[in-house]
């Protein structure tokens, strides 16, 4: 039913979201096939070779001005390789609002656990739990104390060592 609002003359409606429609950020993307990326995607694919390969990481930054389709380039080549069974998790550092240093991998690493933000800090725990001791057995007590207070699972606890954080993110990567 509309309802009324101090300041407003005529009654205003209101609805109640049911679901997330897109992410932060997020756009829609065209579906018209791209065109002229072939060499830019050339590169990724033989940066994704050697990773492979050598099974070394490796860093890529695709730069240029807005509206040139870094975005959709990226997106492309995602398509690639999750067509090739590969599983392909994004994170992201948003410009804008609260965020810490360890945001893109945080979203990563939840992504990786299925941790929803609806999910309260026991059941993301237990989720955390399951990913980190299936990658590391014999390991994954330390790894995921670490790796909560990185998440921000870990309550009030600080980070008293910074290389303790980073190798445990270390190990799970």
């Amino acid at each position: 039913e509309p309802f009324f609002v101090k300041g407003k003359h005529d009654a205003l409606y209101a609805w109640v979201a049911c679901a997330v429609v897109a992410g932060p950020a997020d756009r829609p993307v065209s579906d018209v096939p791209m065109v002229g990326r072939e060499r830019e995607l050339e590169v990724l694919r033989t940066l994704w070779a050697r990773v492979v390969l050598d099974g070394q990481p490796q860093s890529v930054a695709i730069l240029g001005a807005a509206g040139i389709g870094k975005t959709r380039l990226a997106r492309e080549f995602r398509a690639e390789l999750e067509a090739d069974g590969v599983r392909v998790l994004v994170g992201r550092c948003l410009p804008y609002g609260e965020s810490t240093g360890y945001g893109a991998f945080g979203a990563l690493v939840k992504e990786a656990a299925g941790i929803f933000e609806s999910d309260g800090l026991e059941q993301a725990t237990v989720k955390l739990a399951r990913l980190v001791g299936g990658l590391l057995p014999g390991e994954a007590g330390a790894v995921v104390d670490q790796l909560r207070i990185l998440l921000g699972l870990g309550g009030d606890e600080l980070v008293t060592d910074r290389r303790a954080l980073f190798s445990a993110a270390r190990d799970l990567v």
